[in-house]
């Protein structure tokens, strides 16, 4: 196991499965380590502070998770590598990607958007990867075979497993290269407070 804050941590939550816990402040007496927690709580923003931040960063907000609509696409196809949306609607067809120039193959990427609320505001955010898979309790190839037979992805027991419940999660704000507007809210963390000790 490996210790891991700050940048680092928010790199490993990208590739690999991260248990986060409370920091523990550590001294030695007479040559044995002691270690307590610290009791500091995570620094949070409200929904209102995170709408009027623009700089691109990686911030904390506690609040409820919804999906925003049931009815919506889990997936999309894109970039092998950068993950860039794509025109296409099949799996393995091989291109060259307009955003990192590099010769790939359109892949199926799951994604749901998702709405932060609190007692300030709430927003839209969006859901990649490993933590859409994990919201909708499935992989992203079943995601995209059920989504390509035009069914609808059932989200009603998966609905009720947010009902009423307040997470800290962790957000990335990113931006459009091109384009300021394009900017993203992307849900790289969450956990459940009722069960759950702050890092």
């Amino acid at each position: 196991m490996t210790l891991l804050q700050g940048p680092s941590l928010m790199e490993a939550t990208k590739t690999h499965s991260v248990v986060v816990g409370k920091r523990l402040s550590i001294a030695t007496y007479k040559g044995t380590a002691l270690s307590q927690v610290d009791k500091g709580e995570t620094p949070t923003l409200t929904v209102a502070e995170l709408e009027n931040i623009s700089k691109p960063g990686d911030y904390w907000v506690k609040g409820f998770l919804q999906i925003a609509d049931v009815n919506q696409k889990f997936d999309y196809i894109g970039c092998s590598n950068c993950h860039s949306k794509t025109s296409a609607d099949e799996e393995d067809i091989p291109y060259t990607c307009c955003t990192c120039l590099k010769e790939v193959k359109t892949t199926s990427w799951p994604l749901i958007v998702m709405t932060i609320t609190d007692h300030t505001n709430a927003i839209r955010v969006l859901a990649i990867e490993n933590i859409t898979e994990r919201i909708l309790q499935t992989t992203a190839s079943q995601i995209f075979k059920i989504t390509n037979l035009g069914q609808i992805y059932e989200v009603d027991a998966i609905k009720s497993d947010f009902q009423d419940k307040v997470f800290l999660m962790l957000l990335h704000r990113t931006y459009g290269k091109q384009n300021e507007n394009q900017r993203k809210m992307l849900v790289v963390a969450f956990y459940d407070m009722h069960s759950y000790a702050a890092p």
